[in-house]
């Protein structure tokens, strides 16, 4: 099975995955213990109802887990990024990712053949902000199962739909799958251009600034209630605070820049370095997408989760474009 194949199958499953995660975003009112119709012998009290001003509004997301599949770039590597929202109305963001491992394929020292190496220095620095122009209470249903009873509490959805703006920088190696770059020795007068056909053969830096501007749909989620403890003793707790979120976004970059190549050929039993511009005649591709899935609990600390997928800009080409990205953070999250 050949990368390009597996790049696909990676990427399809990816957005399979997103488009199945199922959202639910409930808050609930305060009150003295009651019964639900049909049920008097199950009590149960709602202390908290609070949709509007559950999701905290001060949020550190520590990343110990970033997988990034991208075929010119396959990495593992840590975030930590910071979030603050305003009521519900705006929320800021910013992030620094930083790999510990990046999976390449380029040059070998004895000059020419392909060869796969580690190299830790790809770092990509995101900030954006949300502005959310609609929000509404949904009321619903929650099936709760207590012993051998399934009992259903109503609660009141929050969903939230918003646009979200950002830009992110990204500097790493860069590993060509599919098509052409193009280039001239730097060293030579007449600069002929030299094509460099051979995928996974030719390693450059890339330095890439993207431009984003997208829809995002959020629910948020704040059951708190607690019933009487068989045992007599404090009441049981049911707690279940989260928010999750489906986005998507369209993606420009309005600087695409790949550094130089290295090449060696022997002369006279000597190894010659030539080094070619590539960064001015390469054709690349300037536009992309995502689509992502976020779900995040609300509690003081707890978990985030994170899946993407879509095509990045860069060079033009499904292969050289398509990706997916999993994380997985602890979220830290206050009211100020």
């Amino acid at each position: 099975m050949n990368l390009i194949y597996k790049s696909k199958t990676f990427f399809v499953l990816l957005l399979t995955g997103i488009c199945l995660c199922a959202f639910g975003v409930k808050g609930y009112s305060q009150g003295t213990m009651q019964t639900i119709p049909g049920q008097e012998g199950f009590l149960y009290r709602v202390t908290r109802d609070a949709p509007n001003d559950s999701a905290k509004n001060l949020t550190l997301n520590i990343t110990p887990f970033a997988l990034d599949y991208w075929a010119p770039h396959k990495s593992i590597g840590g975030e930590v990024s910071l979030s603050y929202r305003i009521k519900n109305k705006l929320q800021l963001f910013a992030g620094f990712r930083m790999d510990y491992a990046t999976f390449v394929t380029g040059f070998d020292s004895a000059g020419g053949r392909p060869t796969t190496n580690l190299q830790n220095n790809s770092t990509n620095f995101s900030a954006g902000a949300t502005w959310f122009f609609y929000s509404e209470d949904m009321d619903n249903m929650e099936r709760v199962f207590s012993k051998s009873q399934a009992n259903f509490f109503p609660y009141t959805r929050l969903n939230l739909q918003g646009i979200r703006v950002g830009f992110s920088e990204l500097n790493t190696r860069f590993d060509k799958i599919s098509g052409d770059f193009k280039g001239y020795n730097i060293d030579s007068s007449s600069h002929p251009i030299v094509t460099f056909s051979n995928a996974g053969t030719y390693t450059s830096m890339l330095n890439m600034t993207v431009l984003s501007l997208g829809y995002v749909y959020e629910n948020i989620d704040e059951l708190i209630f607690e019933m009487p403890n068989p045992k007599g003793f404090e009441n049981l707790k049911v707690k279940n605070e989260n928010t999750s979120e489906l986005y998507i976004d369209a993606l420009y970059s309005p600087v695409i820049d790949f550094s130089n190549i290295e090449t060696f050929q022997t002369v006279n039993k000597q190894t010659v370095e030539n080094v070619y511009n590539i960064n001015s005649n390469t054709t690349k591709m300037p536009f992309g997408f995502r689509l992502g899935y976020t779900y995040s609990t609300l509690r003081t600390a707890g978990l985030s989760y994170n899946i993407e997928a879509g095509l990045r800009p860069g060079l033009p080409g499904f292969d050289n474009m398509a990706y997916g990205l999993v994380k997985i953070s602890l979220s830290l999250s206050t009211l100020l």
